[in-house]
């Protein structure tokens, strides 16, 4: 069975995020979702991981390492992903040469209540991910606008066709052989 680690970049507990990540979970039952807290994770410091990584990081890394694959679903603050999915980030992307991210299969959703869809925070979640060479599924991203809206018609099975297709492409992009992702297998030879 497919593991797919979830971060969500909200820690608001009835977030949209959290609410798109019920709805995933509930209508993809075929994969194991672990939802991977990263309120508590500290804020990186060289000086604390020195010291040996706190449990909240260790808790955090030891399930994207066992995961197939990650999914982030990110709001947008101020232009960017928020500070604590960095923050995340920025713990789980040690040490750099052998990181939990290092060729790990990623996917990005954002949503938000106005109309741009977390465009920039996307494209930000990419430029980091890729940076710390992790796999985000190529040529395809998922910004949902208006999702207060989309939330309000959730028992309408049309509602989240977009989510379920971006979902359903995701997984399938997880389980591909490695060989088969030819950018893959030359990052795989560097």
């Amino acid at each position: 069975m497919t593991t797919i680690a979830v971060l969500i970049g909200s820690l608001r507990h009835d977030s949209y995020h959290a609410k798109l990540a019920d709805h995933i979970q509930h209508t993809f039952p075929h994969v194991t979702w672990t939802r991977v807290s990263i309120g508590d994770v500290p804020f990186f410091n060289e000086d604390v991981e020195r010291e040996g990584d706190p449990d909240a990081v260790q808790q955090l890394k030891a399930h994207i390492r066992t995961a197939d694959g990650v999914l982030i679903l990110t709001p947008e603050y101020n232009g960017s992903v928020p500070g604590v999915l960095k923050n995340a980030l920025d713990w789980a992307s040690r040490p750099a040469n052998d990181s939990v991210f290092l060729h790990k299969r990623v996917g990005i959703i954002g949503a938000t209540p106005g109309m741009m869809g977390t465009i920039v925070a996307q494209l930000h979640a990419r430029h980091i991910l890729e940076a710390m060479r992790a796999s985000v599924v190529p040529h395809d991203a998922l910004h949902i606008s208006r999702v207060h809206e989309l939330c309000e018609r959730a028992n309408d099975p049309d509602t989240f066709r977009y989510v379920d297709r971006y979902v359903t492409r995701f997984i399938d992009y997880v389980n591909e052989p490695l060989a088969a992702n030819a950018n893959e297998q030359s990052l795989k030879e560097e």
